[in-house]
């Protein structure tokens, strides 16, 4: 999901009048758009580059938010382009400090909710599950933010994240799916109580949480292939019990079944400022990675084809036709251990997810 297309339109504005980064950046991303493969727009990148690295040298004394957020932005014009883009969180992290600053940034009494604001976007960006390919390692900086405001007296923020359109308590655990035990982060998605929301959201957060089992799983069972391969030649370990969870095919018969009933409720009114659409990329790509269950369930795999197709007509960009294209090797390698992050990473590209 792109910054540039979930902000108000005030704050877009005010934002392009105080920093000039920001500004440059968005006429990039409009570029890319306008003619992707021009000279015109690989000039507005690097255009766009140089003036985020002027801005950041001459601000970096204190937390300006509208050049933070520029850098924001220009991991999106990246995302877009198919480029890596991990490594440029990871400098605004290091540079701000923000593995011992948080709290002083966001003091419980007086904290500046723009700073709040653009602080947990980023923090949403950096989520370990979010990114295909990631090169630069998660920061865990949703975890650290949610200590900070864990520690205020009014406790943690609830409600609902509002780029996203998640439920912080969701965000909460799918943010430890690829760092912690898959089990244990299974039990907690199983174990969530939920949110009161629209219908649209309702079934939304259902297919985060039933891709996030997915997706769990696949890490898991992609880590054991190759410490297996490592291990070929000595004794494996007797595998440990397992928890009485639903099977993979139960748990993709309900993904697929949410997201049916998702697109049938797209039409009603309330529902067309919703961040929806791509709030199914995820779905998206880790259930289309269940490649042997799809096979043996041609009317899944059929929706699955059908999104796909969907997503790459009204989205046409180079991040787009790349994922298309790791869902198709993974479909014809017709296994349930498709690397796709070793694929992103072999073609030196990062994908975001949400």
């Amino acid at each position: 999901m792109f910054l540039s297309e979930e902000l108000p339109e005030p704050l877009f504005l005010a934002l392009s009048r105080q920093s000039q980064a920001f500004f440059v950046i968005c006429v990039a991303i409009q570029a890319y758009y306008d003619d992707s493969e021009s000279l015109a727009s690989m000039e507005h990148f690097d255009n766009a580059l140089q003036t985020f690295q002027s801005e950041l040298r001459l601000r970096i004394e204190t937390f300006d938010v509208s050049t933070f957020s520029a850098g924001l932005l220009l991991c999106n014009l990246c995302l877009i382009q198919g480029r890596a883009w991990t490594m440029f969180l990871e400098r605004l992290y290091i540079l701000y400090q923000l593995e011992t600053n948080l709290s002083h940034l966001l003091p419980e009494a007086d904290h500046d909710p723009g700073v709040h604001n653009v602080i947990e976007v980023m923090a949403r960006m950096d989520m370990e599950s979010m990114v295909i390919g990631r090169v630069n390692p998660s920061m865990e900086l949703w975890r650290r933010l949610r200590k900070v405001q864990k520690g205020w007296m009014s406790g943690k923020i609830g409600g609902v994240e509002i780029v996203s359109g998640m439920p912080r308590t969701l965000l909460d655990i799918i943010a430890d799916v690829g760092l912690y035990d898959a089990q244990d982060v299974e039990a907690r998605l199983w174990a969530w109580p939920g949110e009161v929301g629209l219908s649209v959201q309702c079934l939304l957060w259902d297919c985060w949480r039933y891709t996030a089992v997915l997706d769990a799983r696949r890490i898991d069972r992609i880590r054991k292939k190759k410490q297996a391969i490592l291990n070929t030649m000595q004794r494996q370990p007797e595998p440990g019990p397992t928890a009485s969870f639903p099977s993979r095919e139960v748990v993709l018969c309900r993904l697929r079944a949410a997201i049916y009933a998702l697109y049938n409720l797209l039409g009603l009114p309330g529902s067309r400022n919703l961040p929806v659409r791509h709030g199914l990329l995820y779905p998206l790509v880790i259930g289309s990675l269940e490649v042997p269950l799809l096979n043996a369930n041609s009317d899944w795999k059929l929706a699955f084809k059908e999104i796909r197709a969907e997503f790459l007509e009204k989205d046409p960009v180079r991040v787009t036709r790349m994922v298309d294209e790791f869902l198709d090797e993974a479909w014809k390698e017709g296994t349930d251990t498709f690397d796709i992050d070793e694929a992103a990473r072999t073609r030196g590209v990062e994908i975001a997810v949400y």
